[in-house]
């Protein structure tokens, strides 16, 4: 072949090559390029709780062999691949809350030959929630409070318990949302699905569960050891409730007393944790009295309801009621000694039992010297004693079951007596038949009497003939029979028996 003959052959093969519109330089026979990957359209972002799901729609999917997906933050820095599938939807996960994220979809084909990018769609990112009654595990009411949480591009939300929302309608979005749920007690799960501006909705149904609990109860309440037993200060009684359900709150409530808190986790003496059956040790205090008292279970559960059981057991306590401590004994007089004590703290409160003794040892052997049933009372004057005489006391509390309890022993000697002071015999009138005799009143705190004696002579005492008794301090005349050419004289006794005569005066004719 001539040189002419090859520059000519590579004119004309140039010429092909440069009138062709997709030709390769290759050795072998020259063929057209594949057509591109065909365009992802509708493509559409759906919110999830921090990831988007993307879904497109492709005209020929035979002709695809994978999506990729394109992600941007910006679109001036451009996109960067993001991830890749074969179907046409994906979720995109791990992004960022309350930001705008941009996405673009390409068809690959089996080749490797990527096509032309869909259009651009975009998607801010926001936190999405739903709880029910504030994330609250029980409820006693159909009726619900649902907490909704979204950007501000929601406008409407299905609520429902079916998952597929068949029977849901969509409601005008606020914050906070009225829902009934079904009858029937259980646990029961709200489902809800936001819808955005741009008419997109959440993609990943939202749930929250709340049970449903409407009512509670108690099939019985018992205590051990024993029913009907009897117990006294330091003794343990376990009690018992059976609620048949947990998380709830149970006691025992007594007779006056305050209630027993039960538990279900296996502390305070609870025999089993987590068994719906509540119970606790329970300590007898020291002031603590009972005769044959009720036992009643009280249960409220963890939505709220309320049950109680009584008993068909009774509870008898018997309790020694606290002491008193007795204050001051002190003497009035030489006839009087004034006690003080504490009130007494027993509820049970029968009455103050006042005994006294000459030693040391006071029992309630010794003489009672008074018995006080208003518990507000808390001193006494004894008045049966003696001058110059020491007296122990020791008050003693009896409750209802004559149960008693002694307090402290305090003594103190009562002071001296002396003589009562005289009066004076002021004069006498008389008539042919009687005689009236007048004197001064006595004023000795201890006067016990005045006593009128009559006597053949001057020296008349109290050994002559008593003619009267007048135990009125403020009377002070008397009137008798005239007996001529007698003696007169008034006599002061006191308390303590000690006396003083009056002047004598004679009563003539």
């Amino acid at each position: 072949m001539t040189r002419t003959a090859v520059i000519a052959g590579a004119i004309v093969a140039l010429t092909l090559l440069i009138s062709c519109d997709r030709y390769i330089d290759s050795r072998d026979p020259v063929r057209s390029l594949p057509d591109a990957p065909p365009v992802p359209t509708n493509v559409l972002a759906q919110l999830n709780s921090r990831s988007v799901t993307l879904s497109w729609d492709i005209d020929n999917p035979a002709a695809v062999s994978r999506y990729r997906v394109y992600l941007a933050t910006d679109t001036v820095q451009g996109f960067t691949v993001k991830d890749s599938t074969a179907q046409t939807s994906i979720v995109i996960e791990g992004l960022a809350l309350n930001r705008e994220y941009f996405f673009e979809v390409a068809a690959v084909d089996g080749n490797g030959y990527e096509g032309p990018r869909s259009a651009t769609v975009s998607a801010v990112t926001a936190l999405l929630s739903l709880t029910i009654n504030n994330n609250a595990r029980y409820t006693n009411s159909r009726n619900v409070q649902v907490q909704l949480i979204a950007n501000s591009a929601a406008t409407h939300v299905y609520l429902s318990e079916d998952s597929t929302f068949a029977d849901a309608v969509a409601q005008t979005f606020s914050a906070q949302r009225g829902f009934e749920l079904s009858p029937g007690d259980g646990t029961k799960i709200v489902f809800g699905r936001y819808i955005f501006l741009d008419g997109s909705e959440s993609q990943q149904p939202l749930s929250d569960s709340i049970i449903l609990d409407t009512r509670a109860r108690i099939d019985s309440a018992w205590y051990l050891p024993g029913g009907g037993g009897t117990f006294t200060a330091g003794d343990t009684i376990t009690f018992f409730v059976d609620a048949a359900e947990v998380d709830g709150e149970a006691q025992v409530v007594l007779s006056g007393i305050d209630p027993v808190r039960l538990f279900d986790d296996g502390t305070n003496g609870d025999v089993a944790a987590g068994d719906g059956i509540y119970s606790a040790e329970w300590v007898v205090p020291g002031d603590v009295t009972l005769n044959n008292g009720s036992v009643v279970g009280e249960f409220t559960d963890a939505a709220g309801n309320e049950a109680d059981f009584l008993s068909d057991v009774t509870l008898t306590i018997f309790s020694a009621p606290l002491p008193v401590q007795l204050t001051l004994v002190e003497p009035v007089s030489s006839y009087q000694m004034s006690l003080t004590w504490s009130q007494a703290a027993s509820a049970d409160f029968a009455s103050y039992r006042i005994y006294r003794s000459s030693s040391a040892t006071v029992s309630d052997a010794d003489l009672l010297v008074a018995t006080i049933t208003n518990r507000s009372t808390v001193s006494y004057t004894d008045t049966t004693v003696a001058a110059s005489t020491t007296y122990y006391y020791r008050v003693y509390v009896r409750n209802s079951l004559g149960m008693t309890a002694a307090s402290n022993t305090a003594s103190a000697t009562t002071l001296a007596n002396t003589a009562p002071a005289a009066v004076v015999l002021a004069g006498a009138l008389s008539d042919a038949t009687t005689v009236r005799l007048t004197w001064t009143q006595n004023a000795d705190a201890d006067f016990q009497s005045y006593r009128i004696y009559r006597g053949n002579s001057s020296g008349v005492s109290s050994s002559d003939e008593l003619i009267d008794i007048i135990t009125s301090r403020t009377s002070i005349s008397a009137t008798f029979g005239l007996t001529t050419n007698r003696w007169y004289r008034v006599y002061v006794f006191d308390k303590q028996g000690l006396s003083t005569g009056s002047n004598a005066i004679q009563i003539t004719d």
